[in-house]
């Protein structure tokens, strides 16, 4: 189960550090920013449901339809972390 845990946990992180950085715009800052927490994992929950809902809001607009699998990936997670955020409390 450790070894498991920690292969996800490496997916994640990748994720975190490498996909969510292909978002990243000069545009939107609010989103830059929480974005960058994701990065550092300075987010909090509030935050990553923020976060969540800008990127599924841009995920469905035009002209971004190749970044549609880091935009899966980067909500996804996101979902994930939210949760366990959430079940810290």
């Amino acid at each position: 189960m450790t070894r498991l845990e920690t292969k996800v946990d490496l997916f994640w992180r990748m994720i975190e550090e490498k996909l969510s950085g292909l978002l990243f715009s000069t545009t939107n800052q609010t989103k830059d920013g929480l974005l960058f927490k994701l990065k550092e994992k300075k987010l909090s929950c509030e935050e990553a449901k923020k976060l969540k809902g800008i990127l599924e809001e841009e995920s469905h607009m035009d002209g971004k339809k190749e970044l549609a699998l880091a935009y899966f990936l980067v909500i996804t997670r996101l979902e994930v972390l939210i949760e366990d955020l959430s079940r810290r409390r």
